[in-house]
C-alpha cells in the first residue's frame, strides 16, 4: 500500500509540474502582448532558467515515481514468489491427494456373499449348510463288504447345489413347531438330542411349517441328495474310509447332535444317531432311477426310503450306501430326519 501511495503522489506531482510549465508558457505569451517596457523587464536568460528548473523538477518527479513503481512491482513479485514457494504443497503431496480423491470417489465393489457359509433363517430354525453341486457315483460297488442288491447298480448322478441341515432336527427345533400348533408333541428330554419317533408324514409336516414360518421352501432331501451330502466328497464305504471306526459315530444310545466330527461337507451325524427319512418312494434297485438328483415318485410310495443307520444299527448298516424303507405313517423310536432346501 505504501508503494502504491508513493506512485500516486509521484503521478500527481508530475501532473502538477506539467500544468505549471503550461501556465508558465501561457504567461509568457501574454507578456508578449504587453508594452515593450514590460517585456524588456524580463530578460531571456531568466525565462530559460525558469524553464530548465521546471523541466528538472518534472524529470526528478518522474524518476522518483518510476523508481517507486519499479520497487513496488519487484516487492509484489517477490511476495508472490515467496507465497508460491512456501504455500504450495510439494508435488508428491499433490499426487497423493489426487490419488486419494480418485479412490474416495471410486465406488467400492459390493462385498461378495459367502455362498458356502452355514445360515439359520430364525432363532429356532435348523442350521443349514449350503452344499456344492457335483457328479458322483451313487450306490455301492459290487465288491463293497456287506453290500445289498438294492444298493445298486451303481450309477453316475448329477446333483444341483442345495442346502441341507448341518444336524438332524433337534427336540428344541421340533418343539418350536409344536408350540405353533403345527406338529404333534414328542418327548423332549434333552433339547440337543435328535427328535425321534417321527413318521415320514410328521417330517413332511415340519417342513411345511418351516416354509410358512420363513418364506423359504423347505423339504426332505431326495435320496440322491442325501447320499451325495453324506459322502462329503468321499467314494468309500464310510465318509472317512472303508473301515468302520466306532469313535466316529453315536452307537448304543442317541447323543446330542454335533457330538462327533463332521464329514467333508460340514455335516454331523450322517451315520449313526438317528435313521433319517428322505423324500423318495421305495424301489428295489436303481435300474430306472433318476440321474439328475430328483426323487423317485413311483414305486411303493406307501413306504419311503430311510438312510444313515441309527444308534442301534450294526456297522455294516451304517455304510453310506446302505438303504432301507418303512411305512410313511410309522414313527419308530430310532427314526429322525434332517431338512433340506434349494440353494439360497
Amino acid at each position: 500500500k505504501k508503494s502504491g501511495s508513493l506512485a500516486m503522489v509521484g503521478g500527481i506531482a508530475l501532473l502538477l509540474a506539467v500544468i505549471g510549465v503550461g501556465a508558465f508558457l501561457l504567461a509568457g505569451n501574454r507578456r508578449g502582448a504587453e508594452p515593450a517596457s514590460v517585456v524588456a523587464a524580463a530578460p531571456e536568460s531568466a525565462v530559460v532558467e525558469d524553464t530548465a528548473r521546471a523541466d528538472a523538477s518534472v524529470d526528478a518527479l518522474a524518476a522518483e515515481a518510476s523508481v517507486e513503481d519499479a520497487a513496488a512491482i519487484e516487492t509484489t513479485l517477490a511476495a508472490a514468489e515467496d507465497g508460491l514457494a512456501t504455500d504450495a504443497p510439494p508435488a508428491d503431496e499433490i499426487t497423493d491427494a489426487v490419488a486419494a480423491a480418485v479412490v474416495e470417489e471410486t465406488p467400492a465393489e459390493p462385498e461378495k456373499k459367502d455362498e458356502t457359509a452355514p445360515y439359520r433363517d430364525c432363532d429356532s430354525c435348523p442350521l443349514m449348510q449350503p452344499t456344492p453341486g457335483g457328479v458322483f457315483m451313487m450306490g455301492s460297488p459290487s465288491d463293497e463288504g456287506g453290500r445289498n442288491a438294492y444298493e445298486g447298480p451303481q450309477r453316475e448322478v448329477t446333483i444341483k447345489p442345495f442346502a441341507i441341515g448341518a444336524y438332524e432336527v433337534t427336540n428344541a427345533e421340533w418343539k418350536a413347531c409344536v408350540d405353533d400348533g403345527a406338529c404333534r408333541a414328542r418327548r423332549t428330554d434333552d433339547e440337543k438330542l435328535p427328535v425321534l419317533g417321527v413318521s415320514w408324514r410328521d417330517a413332511g409336516g415340519y417342513a411345511k411349517w418351516l416354509s410358512r414360518k420363513t418364506g423359504r421352501t423347505y423339504r426332505l432331501p431326495t435320496e440322491a441328495e442325501w447320499e451325495f451330502a453324506a459322502r462329503g466328497g468321499a467314494a468309500s464305504a464310510y465318509w472317512w474310509g472303508d473301515r468302520f471306526e466306532r469313535a466316529r459315530v453315536a452307537m448304543s444310545a442317541p447323543q446330542a447332535v454335533g457330538s462327533y466330527q463332521p464329514n467333508g461337507f460340514g455335516l454331523y451325524d450322517v451315520l449313526g444317531n438317528a435313521r433319517e427319512w428322505v423324500a423318495d418312494c421305495y424301489v428295489n434297485n436303481y435300474v430306472n432311477a433318476p440321474i439328475d438328483g430328483s426323487a423317485v415318485t413311483d414305486g411303493d410310495c406307501g413306504k419311503r426310503v430311510i438312510r444313515g443307520g441309527a444308534w442301534s444299527s450294526s456297522p455294516v448298516d451304517m455304510r453310506v450306501a446302505n438303504r432301507s424303507r418303512i411305512d410313511i405313517g410309522v414313527g419308530a423310536g430310532y427314526m429322525g430326519f434332517r431338512i433340506a432346501a434349494d440353494a439360497p
